[in-house]
């Protein structure tokens, strides 16, 4: 197990770093840090300029931008870097605790750990400033949080979870569903629980949907009150509706094979701790 542990931590900060100091430069990432630093001096997405995906984001790295405007993109990949290495934690913990902890728990966090912190593609995704490291967190978050409120019968940690799941509906506009899909998920297990009834306008699901619902009107609200925002936010949303195109099974096989070739860091790494003679165990070079 701590062979393994070793070998998980060793990929992820290995293949981080060179995300971050050799990985090719995306240009969303200029788009996204001058959307930041537009909020950062006051202006306002969809009506100041036009921005292609949720706030949050935006507003996300203009708190932060004393840290990494003084070192440019570089500056701003390190401190996403950091919060993607915090969502594979949060995942790894979800990992454990959906399984109940012990052993068997800490398998299954390995597990999560080395499959998300060996994929050159995952880990790349998440150390460049676009918005995929941000909706990764807030999507760890939220399922951390749900079974916590599932073990605990926690509303504080349920309304944690909405709220996780809305700031990612705000990151990225592909997430808009998620919590639609979550409230229909503990509907379902309500229904089943208790049956219909009044009882339902208090139960877990309808408390999920107030919190969520709150949190995404106030993420926004401020830009569907005003109409020359509501109508970049609009315009925003048509483009990602003009992106998506019909099925394309080329596409569809290309991204497979993608997938795959971008776990060879996984192979080699289990490789070396599942061989008796492998690297950590022999002390060879």
């Amino acid at each position: 197990m701590k062979r393994y542990l070793s070998l998980a931590l060793f990929a992820f900060v290995f293949l981080a770093s060179a995300a971050v100091w050799t990985g090719n430069l995306n240009q969303d990432e200029g788009w996204g840090l001058y959307a930041a630093l537009s909020v950062a001096r006051g202006e306002v997405p969809y009506r100041d300029f036009f921005y292609t995906q949720g706030p949050v984001a935006a507003y996300f790295y203009a708190a932060f931008s004393p840290l990494w405007e003084p070192f440019g993109v570089a500056g701003a990949r390190i401190l996403t870097a950091l919060v993607g290495a915090l969502a594979t934690a949060l995942a790894a913990l979800f990992a454990f605790r959906l399984v109940r902890g012990g052993t068997h728990g800490r398998v299954a966090a390995l597990c999560v750990a080395f499959l998300l912190g060996s994929n050159l593609y995952h880990v790349y995704y998440t150390a460049i400033p676009k918005t995929y490291a941000l909706v990764a967190l807030f999507y760890a978050t939220g399922f951390c949080f749900l079974s916590i409120a599932f073990s605990r019968a926690s509303r504080l940690a349920l309304a944690f979870a909405a709220a996780s799941f809305a700031l990612a509906a705000g990151t990225r506009f592909s997430f808009a569903l998620a919590p639609a899909a979550v409230f229909v998920s503990l509907l379902v297990l309500d229904i089943r629980r208790t049956g219909f009834g009044r009882h339902l306008v208090f139960s877990r699901a309808v408390f999920f949907a107030v919190v969520s619902g709150a949190v995404l009107l106030a993420v926004y609200g401020p830009f569907l009150s005003d109409g020359v925002s509501r109508a970049g936010l609009f315009k925003a949303l048509g483009y990602h509706a003009a992106r998506e195109g019909a099925f394309d099974p080329v596409f569809t096989v290309g991204s497979l094979s993608r997938l795959v070739r971008w776990y060879l860091p996984v192979f080699v790494f289990f490789g070396l701790g599942f061989s008796e003679k492998g690297v950590f165990r022999s002390g060879a070079a």
